[in-house]
């Protein structure tokens, strides 16, 4: 791992938190608290002028404050690419339901149109057999002819 990668994790903060207790205890954090008491028990600066102490609480706090934004977008980073990848998954789910539910409605409009080819020569079949529709096609019969007022077989 690269020192870019290290420096957004966890490790690295507590590293840094040990380094910098370490660094405190080495340099006599017992010897800067008896001479701090001692310059406020006679009306001293604890952190005189230029303000030494200051500066390492802000740059004590900048590290945890950088390492924590870094830690905090490399995990919504993590959680953005597990959300993508479940949309994809989704997405494709999608399309195989729309697809075969594109399938089912092909075959069914096929079966439609079977169905309707079965009933139209079902019934032009039908009407062609009827009992007076062979009469009104025979040779013998012109049209016309039968009862006067009436046009077409006789019931």
């Amino acid at each position: 791992m690269g020192v870019a990668q290290a420096t957004g994790t966890v490790q690295f903060l507590a590293a840094g938190l040990i380094i910098i207790a370490a660094w405190f205890a080495i340099n006599g954090i017992v010897a800067f608290a008896e001479h701090t008491v001692h310059q406020l028990a006679h009306g001293g600066q604890f952190d005189p002028a230029p303000w030494i102490l200051l500066n390492l609480i802000f740059s004590f706090e900048a590290f945890f404050t950088g390492s924590l934004v870094i830690i905090a977008a490399r995990a919504s980073a993590i959680k953005d690419e597990a959300r993508e990848e479940a949309d994809a998954k989704h997405r494709e789910a999608l399309a195989q339901s729309q697809l075969e539910l594109l399938k089912q409605n092909v075959d069914l409009t096929e079966q439609v149109h079977k169905l309707s080819e079965q009933i139209h020569a079902f019934v032009c079949t039908d009407k062609q057999d009827a009992p007076g529709a062979a009469a009104a096609r025979s040779p013998g019969r012109r049209q016309g002819e039968g009862s006067p007022g009436r046009s077409g077989p006789s019931r």
